[in-house]
């Protein structure tokens, strides 16, 4: 079997799950991995870190005190983790928001379209409304409600039939008046898979005051740049969103596959009070002790680690800001979250491939036309690291 594989992907997947003639990468350390397609065994720099999941490197070791850990049961018994990474997610949510610890609530879940989906059924059936206004070239997962308020066409064309027609969308950065059918407004804050596109200034003040005029929530979907990505918060832009709800994703594991939700203890309380029946939504997983783990490590590095995340973010915009103005790519990002557009359909899908295939550097493919590249850098990554990058960038656009 290792022979026939050889590196490079096998047919056994479903289809779609990988790039055609792509490499098996068998290993990872650090910013890097290793692909059987490399004999000799030159390190491919990773700078896509499952879509910005390793902020922390792909050796970050998760605490082994969830080794062995009670799991609890669903949505019947918690346990000592899942009280452990609840209460941590509430203090640091409250603490940004200069607000008591109290006054949230969580939960622990794996995936940023589970966070997504509870997030919109909270305000759902807290709010007793319908409506969910969500933004052009928006992406918040492809699963259920998610899916739903997930901009891209492609996305959601084939399961349109049965999506709900109660998303409004309105045009990125604008802010229209909202009625009183509409439940929540869930915005990201900064757009990611469309390219690492930012709020224009006042975007989200302007959106807490209108969803506070007509009583509708706001979701903030921090998923891919929360958790410290975009800098030492748990959640970029919470401050000036000053979100009902808070989603959670990515980063948030430190290098274990976690989401969660934090919402505000009113908004928890009035949908989700299980009185003598069973709760209208639950998971197997929920609360897993891995996950609560994983949490509970990222957000101690996010306190003890802030001088780092600033310190590698301010080396990276220093060698972007010159690559993008020496070979006329578009650049976009904050932290270690930063997008470098061509201006051309395909172009960053293009320069994705050739850096893969010519530099062993891997990098994502992004914007609604994949006329740009993403990178997520890890917080560990080096000049060296850096430089290789610039280096190769420049090689490939000259």
């Amino acid at each position: 079997l290792a022979s026939a594989t050889a590196g490079r992907a096998m047919s056994s997947e479903l289809p779609g799950f990988a790039l055609a003639g792509a490499p098996v990468f068998n290993s990872a350390e650090g910013s890097t991995m290793g692909a059987g397609q490399y004999p000799d065994a030159t390190s491919v720099l990773d700078l896509a870190m499952v879509f910005g999941s390793r902020l922390w490197g792909h050796d970050a070791p998760v605490s082994s005190e969830a080794m062995g850990a009670a799991p609890g049961v669903g949505d019947l018994y918690t346990h000592e983790l899942r009280e452990r990474a609840c209460a941590a997610l509430c203090e640091r949510v409250g603490a940004e928001l200069h607000e008591p610890a109290e006054d949230f609530r969580a939960l622990v879940l794996h995936t940023g379209s589970e966070a997504v989906e509870t997030a919109l059924k909270t305000a759902l059936r807290a709010t007793g409304r319908e409506r969910i206004v969500a933004f052009e070239g928006g992406y918040h997962g492809t699963f259920g409600l998610a899916l739903a308020v997930t901009h891209g066409e492609h996305f959601r064309e084939p399961w349109a039939a049965q999506l709900p027609s109660t998303v409004r969308w309105d045009a990125w950065g604008e802010v229209r008046a909202l009625d009183r059918e509409v439940a929540c407004v869930v915005v990201e804050p900064w757009q990611g898979r469309a390219g690492v596109v930012p709020p224009p200034p006042g975007f989200l003040e302007l959106l807490r005051e209108e969803c506070d005029r007509v009583g509708a929530q706001l979701v903030l979907d921090a998923v891919l740049c929360g958790a410290g990505r975009t800098g030492a918060t748990v959640a970029e832009a919470i401050a000036e969103a000053r979100p009902d709800i808070v989603c959670l994703g990515k980063a948030i594991g430190a290098g274990v596959t976690a989401s969660a939700v934090v919402m505000r203890a009113r908004l928890a309380a009035k949908a989700w009070d299980r009185g003598a029946v069973e709760p209208a939504h639950t998971s197997t997983s929920v609360g897993e002790p891995f996950a609560c783990a994983g949490i509970l490590r990222a957000l101690e590095r996010l306190e003890t680690h802030a001088d780092v995340l600033a310190s590698v973010a301010a080396a990276w915009r220093a060698e972007l800001e010159p690559l993008a103005a020496s070979t006329g790519l578009e650049l976009r990002g904050t932290g270690l979250l930063w997008a470098l557009d061509t201006g051309r359909t395909g172009g960053g899908f293009d320069l994705a491939l050739r850096l893969r295939d010519e530099h062993r550097i891997l990098v994502v493919p992004s914007g609604p036309t994949a006329s740009s590249i993403t990178l997520y850098p890890a917080a560990i990554s080096t000049d060296l690291e850096r430089g290789r990058f610039v280096e190769a960038v420049t090689t490939v656009v000259s």
